[in-house]
């Protein structure tokens, strides 16, 4: 069995294992992630000189562009809730891939007014919101369908078996950006396993 070394400082641990790359600052980590690795999501940090007390993750956030395939309203109000986010799959169909419900209080009036001058079906062309689940309930299953003519830049943590986990942050409007052009191919990891980092 080999020797213990979390008592040892980072420099001495470093030592006995290959190590992909050493920055000393936040920033530089992030380069050095985003240039050898880009499918890496987290990092963990710790101080060089001392014995290991914990670390920090740095957290290397991601951005998707996605249409606005349709909306849900608040359970309570008639204003719009959340968004519904889609992307389009390698069939050219919409498919529903999230949310994004961070909306200003002060914007939904606007947005309500907005996007019930929009809304018509089918909205999303392949996989539609509304399936059951264990956490579905009769106000998250009614959706309304909009013309496919918004598209919205959201932050994301994770995507797979394609949706959005946990949830996204809305980032921006995108009024520039072609729906057409936010397709699966902006959210697609490369098929590398992270052990290959080791």
């Amino acid at each position: 069995m080999g020797s213990q070394l979390i008592s040892e400082s980072l420099k001495h641990r470093r030592n006995n294992f290959d190590v992909m790359a050493v920055a000393e600052e936040s920033s530089r980590a992030f380069r050095e992630l985003q240039n050898y690795a880009p499918h890496v999501v987290v990092i963990s940090a710790e101080l060089q000189d001392g014995p290991f007390k914990g670390f920090s993750v740095l957290d290397r956030m991601r951005a998707s562009d996605c249409v606005v395939g349709g909306f849900r309203y608040l359970e309570k109000k008639r204003l719009v809730g959340s968004l519904l986010l889609g992307l389009y799959n390698d069939r050219g169909l919409l498919d529903h891939v999230g949310y994004t419900s961070s909306i200003h209080d002060e914007d939904r009036v606007a947005l309500t007014k907005k996007f019930e001058t929009m809304i018509k079906p089918p909205g999303f062309t392949g996989k539609a919101p509304g399936g059951p689940s264990r956490w579905s309930t009769k106000h998250s299953v009614e959706w309304q369908p909009l013309r496919t003519k918004l598209v919205v830049e959201v932050q994301f943590d994770h995507f797979t078996g394609g949706c959005f986990r946990h949830g996204t942050k809305f980032l921006r409007w995108r009024p520039e950006k072609a729906p057409e052009d936010c397709t699966m191919k902006q959210v697609r990891r490369e098929n590398r396993s992270a052990l290959g980092l080791l």
